[in-house]
Formats: C-alpha cells, sequence, structure tokens
C-alpha cells in the first residue's frame, strides 16, 4: 500500500508572500504529522534490503514525473526571461533532483540481488594445464 501523497494545491498563483508562507507552512505541517506514521509503518513494513526497492522505484518513479514539470516551469522562465536569480534557483532545484534521481537508482540497485554470471563449463577449467 502506497503511502497517499500530501495534498496539493495546484493551479492558483498566491501573489503574496504571506499567501505563499502559508502554503509552505500547511505543506511542512502535513509532511511532519505523518513522519512518526510513517516511522512506524517503516519499522513494520521494511525488514529486508529486498523490502526496500518497490518504494523506492516508486518515489523514483514520482520524482521524475515531477523532475520533468519543474524542468517545463524552467524552460517557461527561460523562454519569457523572467527574473534571472529565480532561474539560477530553478536550475540548481533542477539539478539536485536529477542527483537525487541517480542516487535513488543506486539505492534500488543496492536491493537487488547481484545478476549471475554464466556458469563456467568443466573445459575452461582446464584450460592450460596440459600445454
Amino acid at each position: 500500500m502506497l503511502i497517499p501523497r500530501p495534498r496539493r494545491r495546484i493551479g492558483r498563483p498566491r501573489p503574496t508572500t504571506r499567501e505563499i508562507d502559508s502554503t509552505l507552512a500547511e505543506q511542512t505541517e502535513t509532511a511532519n504529522a505523518r513522519v512518526a506514521d510513517h516511522a512506524a509503518l517503516a519499522i513494520a513494513k521494511y525488514p529486508t534490503t529486498l523490502s526496500l526497492q518497490p518504494p523506492v522505484l516508486d518515489v523514483r518513479g514520482r520524482l521524475l514525473l515531477d523532475l520533468a514539470r519543474l524542468e517545463g516551469v524552467l524552460v517557461g522562465a527561460r523562454h519569457h526571461r523572467l527574473d534571472p536569480r529565480l532561474t539560477e534557483l530553478l536550475e540548481a532545484a533542477v539539478a539536485q533532483g536529477h542527483r537525487l534521481s541517480k542516487t535513488l537508482a543506486v539505492i534500488a540497485h543496492g536491493t537487488a540481488e547481484p545478476t549471475p554470471t554464466q556458469p563456467q563449463h568443466a573445459d575452461d577449467d582446464l584450460t592450460g594445464l596440459h600445454g
């Protein structure tokens, strides 16, 4: 079972910093309220390395979708020549997102059993012994 994501407010700009602060505080409060639930669930649900794999892959998949959206925001900011400071911050956020995606991919690989190598034939072990 996936843990629901915090509710998003999409579609309405917040023209004042007070409104932005309120939205940021609400997002943080929602996430913090779930920390205890996440911790208790994690202890019960992820007792092995392999059990970590599904949520790591899920988070990475959602991150990539959100990252594509953020890259679109960056393209729009560049196209319309918006505040260069905001563009630089968006670039940094996109780069950080890519780094996080790569880290999650490494974690996912670390949860899997190594791919077995091809079995050797008995004759392969004897090469050079009769020469």
